[in-house]
């Protein structure tokens, strides 16, 4: 299914009369001693945001770190166009 999704995504792209703006990043979730304990990883193209992963420690769900997590990644994808 996500093969399918992704080739019709870039079947669109292609299409696009502008040049591919944005990346890939990451946002990260560490612990006090610095060790990753989740985070998100996404894409920024064409104007438009793909969050291909999102992680928060089971023992950190269901107090607003997720909410919080995804604010930081949208802020990025927009800052990266």
């Amino acid at each position: 299914m996500r093969n399918a999704i992704d080739a019709r995504l870039r079947a669109h792209a292609e299409l696009q009369p502008e040049p591919m703006t944005g990346g890939s990043f990451a946002v990260t979730i560490l612990d006090h001693a610095g060790e990753l304990r989740g985070g998100g990883w996404g894409r920024a193209s064409w104007g438009t945001f793909y969050l291909v992963t999102l992680v928060v420690p089971e023992v950190a769900r269901r107090q607003g770190l997720g909410r919080r997590l995804l604010t930081r990644i949208e802020a990025e994808a927009v800052a990266l166009g």
